[in-house]
């Protein structure tokens, strides 16, 4: 591939989602700075139990979205009528259990994102998903602060819900695009079911922090923890943009060799960038929030590990070996539910930013050496 279509196209995702997560970020950060960390860990632990549903109702997740649109198999609107439907049980259950609306609003929002953006990506689609990343975010701080300051805290979730509105253009189509074809999905079984499993055990890991922590420590605690989960998304940025670049043609098995090892070595540096201006800029931005200074700089590490897992996410499941993704998420999950309980209840919020850290770093490992092996039979 020409290193002026690698650029061109990597700018189409890189831009929105630096302009996206700064927009975010300052939702976010601004909220950090109006309100206690005890409602805003109570924001991220309803917002969790949203994304963990999510990823159950969810049968065709974004990567199995984007590696069968890139590959041209016909599976996208049986995926989607299938994920639409469990989203409509999972509503009802959602009612019974929290009697809570706005996190269905979320919910939806969730499902409907990922059905998009797996599309855009596995089209290839790169301009098409700059614009609607944009519209999405934009709306998120427009939506956040609005129903903030007209409804407290309770109109967050709602705000997040509806930002995501523009997206059901997307999934309509979709579900227009095809007639339902079980046969088909029939003949791709293995690798959906090892990709939902997959999306499952990477949401869970990624949000089971959020639902521990309250039940084992605090609230304030996990508004303390979500500060440090913020700052990690956007040293994240970067490493995610890249990923969402290169799955579609890991999975045609196109390898951008070059810049893979440049996020790997950014990575490196914004980590140590965090390291060092955390101390100074959390009492200043955020002073109700001191508590997460040393948490913040211990989970800045991740950034690196993070980063080459989702470089080699990409490859395993471009060659459609997720098994190997999953045991990494498997034990990956692992040890940072038992590092949460054990090490959080022992030494509060630093053992959970070193659990954090574990976790991470098992993943990474496990994908690396799985390379290794792989690498050395061909």
């Amino acid at each position: 591939m020409k290193s002026k279509n690698i650029l061109k196209n990597l700018s189409a995702i890189g831009l929105s989602d630096v302009i996206g997560t700064g927009a975010t970020a300052f939702f976010w950060f601004y909220l950090a700075s109006v309100i206690s960390p005890e409602n805003y860990g109570e924001i991220f632990f309803y917002l969790g139990i949203a994304t963990l549903i999510s990823s159950i109702v969810l049968i065709a997740n974004q990567n199995t979205i984007t590696v069968y649109l890139a590959k041209k198999i016909k599976l996208q609107s049986t995926l989607y009528v299938i994920t639409l439907i469990a989203t409509v049980i999972a509503s009802f259950v959602i009612i019974f259990w929290f009697y809570r609306v706005d996190i269905i609003f979320v919910l939806i929002g969730f499902v409907f994102n990922t059905l998009a953006i797996g599309e855009l990506l596995g089209r290839k689609l790169f301009n098409s998903y700059s614009k609607f990343i944009l519209a999405q975010k934009g709306l998120v701080v427009i939506f956040g602060l609005s129903f903030f300051y007209i409804f407290g805290v309770d109109g967050i979730l709602y705000a997040i819900g509806l930002s995501y509105v523009f997206y059901t253009i997307l999934v309509y189509r979709g579900l227009k695009r095809e007639t339902f074809n079980f046969p088909l999905l029939k003949q791709h079984a293995g690798f959906v079911t090892n990709n939902y499993s997959f999306g499952i055990i990477q949401v869970t890991r990624s949000q089971i922090d959020k639902i521990i922590i309250p039940m084992f420590l605090s609230f304030s605690i996990l508004g303390n923890y979500a500060l440090g989960l913020q700052i990690m998304a956007i040293l994240n940025m970067f490493p995610n943009i890249v990923y969402k670049f290169i799955l579609p043609y890991d999975a045609n098995q196109e390898p951008n060799t070059k810049i893979k090892i440049i996020t790997i070595l950014s990575s490196i540096g914004f980590a140590f960038g965090s390291i060092v201006l955390s101390p100074y800029l959390v009492p200043i931005l955020f002073p109700a929030f001191n508590e997460s200074i040393i948490a913040i700089q211990i989970m800045s590490l991740t950034a690196i590990p993070s980063s080459i897992t989702l470089i080699l996410t990409s490859k395993f499941l471009g060659l459609e070996k997720s098994r190997y993704v999953l045991i990494g998420r498997i034990l990956s999950l692992s040890v940072i539910t038992s590092g949460m309980i054990f090490l959080g209840m022992n030494f509060g919020i630093i053992g959970l930013a070193i659990s954090y850290l574990l976790a991470n770093t098992i993943d990474a490992s496990f994908l690396s050496i799985s390379n290794y092996y792989l690498r050395r039979k061909k």
